[in-house]
């Protein structure tokens, strides 16, 4: 299944706001995604819109990125401030 074909209402199980006060990631972060790296050769960044909670406890977020807007699992990203630190700027 693609990422762009998951259905967020059947993965919602409680609230938006509940999962933001449990996850990493809340709406308004800035995320880089490595997923993408091992498909397409390189990172994607984008900007979580909301983040919920799936399958099995999964963390999915809602992320528009420059140039599309996907679900991805919390898992695949990283904070882009924690990304800059990594990588020495």
């Amino acid at each position: 299944m693609s990422r762009s074909s998951i259905n967020i209402n059947s993965l919602h199980t409680t609230s938006p706001e509940t999962i933001q006060l449990s996850s990493v990631f809340q709406k308004g972060d800035f995320v880089v995604e490595h997923e993408s790296a091992h498909r397409t050769g390189g990172i994607k960044f984008g900007v979580v819109m909301c983040v919920e909670k799936g399958f099995q406890d999964t963390i999915v977020l809602d992320v528009l990125f420059a140039t599309e807007r996907l679900y991805t699992f919390a898992n695949h990203c990283q904070h882009y401030k924690d990304w800059l630190d990594e990588n020495g700027f």
